[in-house]
C-alpha cells in the first residue's frame, strides 16, 4: 500500500483544529483555555509539521542506507498530537498539585505562626501573675507558721502552674523551631530542582550517553542518580536509565518526600564528597552538572 504525503497547508490546519479544540473548552462561563497554549498555537502547529516532515525525510534515508521501510501515515501524525497534548495534560497536573501542596504547606506555617505568637502574648500576660503569687507565697510562709500545711498547698499550686506554663513554651518554640526548618530546607530544594531540571534537554543527555568510558565526576554523579532510581550503580545501568524515553519525567515528577532511608544512607558519602559539587561537575560535563543539581536538590 501506498499513501500520499500531505502537503504542509494539510498538516498545518490539521494540528490548527486539534489544538483549538484542545484550547476551547466549553465552561460554565463560557470557553476556557485548560493547557494555557492558545498564544502558542501557531509555532505549535509549524513545530508539529516540521516533527512529521523530518520524519519523513529520515524514513527516506533509513530506506536507503538499511533497505527497511517504516510508514509515515495521516494516522501518525495525528497520534502525534494526541501524545503532545496527553502528555501537556498530565505535567500540567503533577506541576499543579505540587504547586497546591507547597502553598497548604505555606498556608499551615503561617497559622502556625499566628498561633505560636497567641501564645507567646499569654505567656508574657501570666508571667507577671506568676511572679506575684510567687511572692504573696513566701509572705505567707513568713507570717503564717502554724498553718505550714496550707502553705505548702498554695505553694505546689504556684510551682505547677509555672511548671505547666513552661512545658507550654518549650512546647511551642519546638514547633515554631520544626517548622521552620521544615520550610527553609523544602523551598529552596524545590526551586533548585526545578532550575536543574529546566537547563537539561535530550541533546545533553546524549552528550552523557556518547561517553564509552566517562570521566570519574561523571561516574559518580551518575552512580549516585542510578542509587535514587534503584538500579545497580555502573555506567551500563546509567545509560540504560538515560535510555529511557520517560527519563525526563522521571526526573520531574520524582518524590522526594518519601526517599527510603536505606537510600540516603547509600548517598551520604556522594553528599558528603567536596567535589561532589554543581561547580566542579559543570568543568567536566553540562548535563552532568544538571544531574548533580537536581541530585542534590532531592537529598
Amino acid at each position: 500500500d501506498w499513501y500520499n504525503a500531505w502537503p504542509e497547508e494539510a498538516l498545518y490546519s490539521v494540528a490548527r483544529r486539534f489544538l483549538d479544540e484542545a484550547t476551547a473548552v466549553e465552561g460554565p462561563d463560557g470557553p476556557t483555555d485548560p493547557l494555557g497554549i492558545r498564544e502558542y498555537l501557531d509555532p505549535l502547529c509549524r513545530m508539529a509539521m516540521k516533527v512529521h516532515r523530518t520524519v519523513e525525510k529520515e524514513t527516506v534515508r533509513y530506506k536507503e542506507e538499511l533497505g527497511r521501510y517504516n510508514y509515515t501515515t495521516p494516522t501518525s501524525y495525528l497520534e502525534l498530537i494526541k501524545l503532545y497534548l496527553d502528555q501537556l495534560g498530565k505535567q500540567r497536573g503533577v506541576i499543579s498539585g505540587n504547586e497546591g501542596r507547597y502553598r497548604g504547606g505555606l498556608t499551615k506555617l503561617a497559622e502556625t505562626e499566628s498561633m505560636v505568637k497567641d501564645l507567646q502574648e499569654k505567656l508574657t500576660e501570666m508571667q507577671p501573675v506568676l511572679d506575684q503569687a510567687a511572692k504573696d507565697t513566701e509572705e505567707l510562709l513568713a507570717k503564717v507558721q502554724v498553718d505550714q500545711e496550707e502553705a505548702d498547698k498554695q505553694q505546689a499550686i504556684v510551682e505547677g502552674d509555672v511548671a505547666e506554663a513552661n512545658k507550654v513554651a518549650v512546647s511551642v518554640q519546638a514547633m515554631k523551631d520544626d517548622c521552620q526548618a521544615d520550610l527553609d530546607e523544602a523551598l529552596p530544594a524545590f526551586h533548585r530542582a526545578i532550575k536543574s531540571l529546566d537547563a537539561l534537554d535530550k541533546k545533553k543527555i546524549q552528550e552523557l550517553k556518547s561517553f564509552a568510558k566517562p570521566p570519574e565526576l561523571v561516574q559518580v554523579v551518575l552512580e549516585a542518580v542510578c542509587i535514587l532510581f534503584g538500579q545497580k550503580t555502573t555506567w551500563d545501568a546509567a545509560k540504560k536509565l538515560m535510555s529511557s524515553m520517560t527519563f525526563m519525567d522521571n526526573l520531574k515528577a520524582y518524590d522526594k518526600d518519601n526517599i527510603p532511608p536505606k537510600m540516603i544512607r547509600q548517598l551520604k558519602k556522594y553528599m558528603e564528597n567536596p567535589k561532589f559539587q554543581a561547580e566542579e561537575v559543570a568543568r567536566v560535563s553540562v548535563a552532568a552538572e544538571c544531574l548533580c543539581m537536581w541530585v542534590r536538590a532531592m537529598v
